[in-house]
């Protein structure tokens, strides 16, 4: 029997770090990398994992940098600089990065574009960088029994993105700026909606996970209306659900990365979010409350996986006094990731 599919969401702050472990079908573990949080969280997490790896005699079989923002990239900028680990190209066998040729001037060293650089060098010397982008149109791969869709970005916003290869700081685009955490269920359902237009977080690549009948939905920091249209296009709608375990919430949870009419054509009770209700004020409370006030939502209860247990996180709902009419549950996590388990 194939061993289960054992994700680790990394405690990275607001922060992606994600690394994916199985068993192939001929009893080889393999494992997939998902961004790699901050320079500053790398020692403690993502390089913890790449030694057990490499001790093991196994592989990094694919690394995704879902785009160059520095609380996605800034691991993997760590591990090329890290002179502690050997053999850093076959440690890593292969990279998913969509990288840009544009030049700019380099105006601050905290810039993640300056990390996208790096990577792309390093790369392009140790000839692993792919000639071509990993954009929603691409068809899907069949990868050591796991079936991956790129559902984001699309050659539009990828092409925005590059373009503005030259970023601010990039903490100047993941804040969404305002605390909702005051505000109870019922007045934020009442609140519109309004898509991210940053074109950065645009280029993210997200992914549908599959194997045999277990799926996951990773959003990185994408829009919602590229994820939407993508699923439409391979033919799901409100009549036709996708059926996911798990949805990791593109940008931490974020209200303007978020959109209701995803819970129309995609069916989900489990929804994962890498952040700690400190850093920009993420999760938006906004975001779970559309969740939990879903008309398509079936009857199971929502359950809330967060990869962090501040008190912030735990006072979410405390203005809540109805909150038992929503039916979920919060889970935190009080080590140095959360663990999920997809048996398939």
């Amino acid at each position: 029997m194939r061993e289960s599919i054992r994700i680790k969401f990394w405690k990275v702050g607001c922060a992606d770090a994600i690394t994916i472990r199985f068993g192939d079908k001929s009893g080889l573990i393999r494992n997939l990398f998902i961004d790699g949080g901050y320079l500053s969280t790398y020692l403690k997490t993502i390089k913890q994992e790449l030694l057990s790896i490499q001790s093991a005699n196994q592989h990094v079989d694919l690394w995704i940098i879902t785009h160059t923002d520095r609380d996605h990239i800034g691991g993997v900028e760590a591990f090329l600089k890290d002179p502690s680990i050997h053999r850093k190209e076959q440690l890593v066998t292969e990279y998913w990065f969509n990288w840009s040729t544009y030049e700019f001037k380099q105006l601050h060293d905290k810039i993640s574009v300056a990390q996208g650089i790096n990577l792309r060098q390093y790369l392009l010397d140790k000839g692993k960088l792919q000639s071509k982008d990993v954009v929603q149109n691409i068809d899907p791969v069949e990868w050591y029994g796991l079936h991956l869709t790129v559902l984001s970005p699309d050659e539009d916003s990828l092409n925005k993105s590059k373009l503005e290869w030259k970023e601010v700081e990039s903490e100047k685009l993941i804040a969404s700026g305002f605390n909702d955490y005051g505000e109870c269920i019922d007045a934020l359902l009442k609140q519109p909606h309004n898509e991210d237009t940053n074109v950065w977080n645009g280029g993210s690549i997200a992914i549908l996970l599959e194997r045999n009948n277990r799926r996951i939905l990773f959003l990185a920091d994408s829009f919602p209306s590229v994820t939407i249209r993508a699923l439409k296009k391979m033919g799901y709608s409100s009549t036709n659900r996708l059926h996911v375990d798990y949805i990791k919430l593109s940008h931490h949870g974020g209200k303007r990365n978020f959109n209701p009419k995803l819970l129309e054509i995609v069916n989900c009770s489990k929804f994962i979010i890498l952040a700690n209700g400190i850093t920009h004020s993420l999760p938006n409370k906004w975001t779970l409350a559309q969740i939990l006030g879903n008309p398509f939502r079936s009857g199971e209860k929502i359950e809330f996986y967060f990869n962090d247990n501040t008190e912030a996180l735990k006072q979410l709902f405390a203005v809540d006094k109805n909150k038992d009419l929503y039916n979920f549950e919060c889970i935190y996590s009080n080590s140095e990731f959360l663990a999920i388990e997809l048996n398939a």
